[in-house]
């Protein structure tokens, strides 16, 4: 269930804690071999609102009025303050063996032994803050685990399936919107594909709002290559010290 949230949403100091960003947590698992996939049991439902506050949640339906006791979706503090909570809980152990965004909580180690030891003392931080996870949807001592969308290996990083799906099932875009929306979901997999804003060009410019939308063979064209580029990805590599860095843009 979610609820409407905006007017109080209008009214409500806004909580600054950073989420984090998904490449610094990528950056984390370099040397990893070992990984669990932990997914959080209705993380927002297991943080209680605070007492003498929950009458500003409340919400009318036909079978009447109520409040809610736990976090809700839709409050616009809510992914800050969960991902406050969970890096309180996990701190000891963040970035060296586990890394987390909101519910999501994958623990990588080098042998399996490590990753013995690093699960249960991730398990014995949740159990002491009364946080729960849903076993049925966890991943444990895996090579691989999918994570924010990812499939996370010891070689790297590469798209999942399902992304991959999503994208290479987008209609032809009929208007801006449509094409707004394909070009959003494509540019989640700029780090994958080689001279990305390269092949993009021509359908950026259909983005101006000072000359009609007037869809042309190039465009045509520039709609499955994009689609093509990102199904013939490369797997984005972790940083490895030892190496040395060469970096590169298509302007």
């Amino acid at each position: 269930m979610c609820i409407d949230f905006t007017g109080l949403n209008k009214i409500t100091i806004k909580d600054k804690f950073p989420l984090p960003h998904p490449e610094d947590l990528l950056n984390r698992l370099h040397g990893a071999k070992i990984f669990s996939s932990l997914d959080l049991r209705q993380y927002f439902h297991q943080l209680r609102i605070r007492e003498g506050d929950e009458e500003k949640t409340a919400f009318v339906t036909r079978y009447g009025s109520f409040e809610w006791l736990v976090m809700p979706f839709g409050l616009s503090n809510a992914p800050s303050i969960s991902m406050r909570l969970i890096t309180h809980v996990l701190r000891p152990l963040l970035d060296s063996c586990v890394v987390v965004f909101i519910d999501d909580v994958l623990v990588f180690s080098r042998t399996p032994e490590e990753h013995v030891e690093h699960i249960h003392r991730v398990l014995s931080l949740l159990w002491e803050h009364d946080l729960y996870v849903k076993v049925t949807k966890c991943t444990w001592m895996k090579k691989w685990a999918k994570f924010l969308g990812l499939v996370i290996d010891e070689g790297g990083v590469r798209p999942a399936p399902e992304k991959l799906q999503g994208l290479q099932e987008f209609p032809e875009p009929k208007d801006r919107i449509g094409l707004r929306q394909f070009l959003g979901l494509a540019n989640w997999f700029r780090r994958f594909v080689p001279r990305f804003s390269h092949i993009i060009a021509p359908l950026l410019s259909l983005l101006r709002t000072t000359i009609p939308f007037n869809w042309k063979a190039e465009h045509s064209l520039a709609f499955p290559l994009l689609k093509k580029a990102v199904l013939n990805h490369v797997v984005s590599l972790f940083p490895t010290p030892r190496y040395i860095a060469i970096y590169s843009c298509s302007l």
